[in-house]
Order: C-alpha cells, then structure tokens, then sequence
C-alpha cells in the first residue's frame, strides 16, 4: 500500500500545490498523502495521511472517490489561515498566499478599515440588537434618534433600516421549550415557553444557539442536543447523510439552508458538517 500512495502536491495544478506547501508548514507537515484504503463496505478507496516533519504518519479523511478528497483539500486551501479573533478580521486564504505575495499585508488593511467601520457604527449595532430583542416604543425612540444623529444616512436609508428591522423580527424561528430548564447562571425557563432564535456562536469545534424569551432571558444550547428541549427542531442528520452531502459538496446549516461544506447561512448558523466535527 505505502508504495502506491501518491503525493497530494504532485495531483494538484501548481497554485494548490504552492498552496498545500504553505499549509502543510504551518501544521508541521513534510507532505500529504493519498493512499488506498478497504472500505467498510469492501469496496476500495482512498485515504489522505499526514506524515509530519518527524516521520510519524496521521490519517485523515477517507473516501471511495478519490475526486471528491482533491476537492475538500482545495477547500481547506480557500479557507482562512487561521480563525477570526474579532467578527470583521481580515485572513487571507492559504491560495490567496500562494498566489498573491501582498495578501497578508492587503487582509490587514482591509481589517483596520473595518475596525474604523465598526467603531463607527457600533453604538447603532448595539440599539438595533436591542430593539429587535425587545421591541418596544423606547428603544425604537432611542435608535431612530441615533441613526438621525450619528450616521450619515437620508430619509430613505432610514426608512429601509426600519423595514429591515421588522421583517429580522418576523423571519425569526421560535420554538417551544420541552422541558423546565434552569441554568448554571440561575436563569428558569418552564416547558411551553417560546425562545426565538437571537444568534449563533461559532467557535470551532463548539457552536451554540443563543434563544431569548420575551423578558430578554436568553438560553444557550448545542445544535446537536437542541431537538432535546426545542419543539421542532430538528434531530442532527445522521453519517450516511454528513457522508453524502460532503461527496455533493455541499451541506444544510443548522437552520435548514443550503451552504458550502464549510459555509454559514444567512443567518449565520453553521453547516451541520461543520458541528458534527466532518471539517
């Protein structure tokens, strides 16, 4: 088997191959390999094998298709080089790199541009959040009031803001808590009440889902325990499914969506091969 392994470096067209180079030195890694492997079923596939700078060798994801693994190694090269310390960070790709010797340089001043951004509008983020949780007449006054005042914006713009606003808070799920839940922090939600979905946090490899009630308390569960106490919500899809969906390259979010593999949904949920620890 070791002796028909193939260097990954070697099937990829030269910009990946640069790519995989950069990659690889940054996790410590001499080179990527593909090798057969006997699938569960019988049936012959293949396997890509780290074998790190010590000799040592690491297997990594299999599959029957040997296409499908060339193409989740290009989509780790379009990925960041690493994870966003704050949400509008700036990484360049890993192919980007390899292809552009300024990337670096242009991702940082991308990312100190919308840092300026961010500070500048931050306030109103922060009362647009705040109305759409709890929407009543003073916090709308107190938005409407700070849009007019700190942001450059004409009637119109105004006015999109607001329906904006308002079409976030009828698109959001709800759902009907299960079971009593009391949290470490001493919160209490009885069975029967309504959570709506406020957010997702996505910290690989651990994802929430932020719910709040209609007092502003807000609940956190996992996307993969959330069907335990969340009426509807759906169960996580099971291997054969995360399995075919990464051979279409593609998946469904948290939220049912259609995204990348490695993809968020409009509304930020994750794709559910991310969660499940497949990428």
């Amino acid at each position: 088997m070791a002796q028909e392994s193939e260097n990954v470096a070697d099937l990829l067209d030269r910009d990946h191959a640069k790519a995989l180079l950069l990659m690889n030195a940054g996790k410590k890694v001499s080179r990527l390999l593909l090798r057969p492997k006997t699938m569960p079923s019988g049936s012959l596939g293949y396997e890509l094998v780290y074998v790190m700078q010590g000799g040592q060798e690491v297997p990594a994801n299999s599959n029957v298709n040997k296409q499908a693994l060339l193409d989740l190694i290009k989509r780790w090269l379009s990925q960041p080089i690493k994870e966003r310390s704050v949400s509008y960070e700036k990484q360049p790709t890993w192919l980007e790199l390899a292809t552009n010797p300024s990337a670096g340089e242009e991702a940082e001043a991308e990312t100190e541009q919308q840092r300026q951004e961010f500070s500048k509008y931050n306030r109103e983020q922060y009362l647009r959040k705040k109305y759409v949780r709890n929407p009543t007449e003073e916090n709308a006054k107190a938005l409407m009031e700070h849009i007019r005042k700190g942001s450059e914006m004409n009637r119109m713009a105004l006015a999109k803001s607001l329906v904006r606003l308002a079409s976030k808070m009828i698109s959001a799920r709800s759902f009907v808590l299960l079971r009593d839940v009391r949290t470490k922090r001493g919160a209490e939600f009885s069975a029967g009440t309504t959570l709506r979905v406020d957010h997702y946090v996505n910290k690989h490899p651990h994802y929430l889902i932020k719910l709040v009630d209609n007092s502003g308390q807000t609940l956190a569960v996992t996307p993969t325990g959330a069907h335990k106490y969340l009426r509807g919500f759906p169960k996580p899809p099971s291997m054969s499914t995360l399995e075919k969906w990464d051979e279409e390259g593609m998946s469904k979010a948290v939220d049912g969506s259609r995204v990348e593999p490695d993809g968020f949904s409009s509304d930020n949920a994750p794709s559910w091969l991310l969660v499940m620890g497949m990428i």
